[in-house]
């Protein structure tokens, strides 16, 4: 029921950038429900508010956000902390702190001053040598890398440590020449 409610009042603001009083209360109250799936919103712009975006009824999940920008929030910009599974923050810019921010299962963007939720890149293993350090550039320390190796002397790739600006490629022995890893981090 609270769905086609919810999807009544979108289609009533045309899925857009909530501007109206209407529309901001209708958000704010789908955010602190509980049970609230299948949702998707396409974007949300929140600012100089006491708090920022946040789901923080119980059971929330399958929810998309589209667009979020929050910033010069008092307390916080995005507050998960009522997430269960599936929800998704796309083309994020949180100026805030984030708060239970791995309940989220992906967020997309950066959050200022300390960098962006997902990088991707190639480092290249040089001759000789069995690890490489990379510099991702994420806000924390990554949840995930994902390796790609080239040559299959890079094959059995592995992390071995991770931290908030770096990770260390590894492999089972010296390359003999140098040999490139694709990786993807979140």
């Amino acid at each position: 029921m609270y769905q086609k409610t919810y999807k009544k009042m979108l289609s009533q603001y045309d899925a857009g950038l909530f501007t109206s009083i209407e529309a901001s209360q209708e958000v704010v109250r789908l955010i602190t429900e509980d049970n609230v799936e299948d949702v998707m919103i396409d974007s949300i712009f929140v600012q100089r508010n006491t708090n920022g975006f946040a789901l923080t009824g119980n059971e929330n999940k399958y929810i998309t956000v589209g667009s979020l920008i929050s910033m010069e929030n008092t307390s916080y910009g995005v507050d998960g902390s009522g997430v269960t599974s599936h929800v998704y923050l796309k083309n994020a810019v949180i100026h805030d702190a984030i708060l239970a921010k791995d309940s989220f299962t992906d967020i997309q963007g950066v959050q200022t001053g300390k960098g962006s939720f997902t990088a991707r890149g190639i480092a290249t293993m040089l001759s000789g040598q069995s690890s490489v350090i990379v510099t991702h550039g994420l806000a924390n320390t990554p949840k995930n890398v994902m390796l790609t190796p080239y040559h299959a002397e890079a094959v059995g790739s592995y992390v071995s440590s991770r931290t908030d600006s770096t990770f260390v490629i590894t492999v089972g022995s010296a390359v003999t020449a140098d040999r490139e890893i694709s990786w993807e981090v979140k």
